[in-house]
Formats: C-alpha cells, structure tokens, sequence
C-alpha cells in the first residue's frame, strides 16, 4: 500500500481494493513479502513496534547503496 491509499483507508469508513478474484485471499500468506511505503521519520518507530515473529527489512535500492525512496521521497 501506498502512502496515500493508507491515508485514505484510516480516514474512510470503508475502503474497496479492486483486484483480480484469483488475488484474494481470505488471510494472507506469510511467506509472500508484503510491501508497505513508510515516511522516513517513522521508520525507526515503526521498526521497533513490529512482533519478533515477523522479519521485516527496508528494501534497499539496486541502482546505488542507499534506500529505496518512493516518488515522494518515503522508503
């Protein structure tokens, strides 16, 4: 989810995703990565509120030894 699409979905009192039938699951499979965007000056907070039991990492850019940055600057 993008930034924009998280602001949306807490402000809104229902959010429809519109996707393939063949993409819907009923619970999420643990071992397809799940990509969120994160505004940098959460990612230190974010990081530390995450269960042990989930592996997360910030993706890091392949073109040059830094982060991945979304178009708005977010990793």
């Amino acid at each position: 989810m993008h930034l924009f699409e998280k602001i949306a979905a807490e402000n809104a009192k229902e959010y429809v995703l519109l996707l393939p039938k063949e993409r819907f699951k009923e619970m999420l499979n643990p071992t397809v990565s799940l990509c969120i965007e994160i505004i940098p000056n959460c990612l230190n907070n974010l990081m530390t509120k995450i269960p042990q039991e989930y592996t997360a990492k910030v993706r890091l850019d392949q073109s040059v030894a830094s982060f991945a940055h979304s178009p708005l600057g977010n990793f």
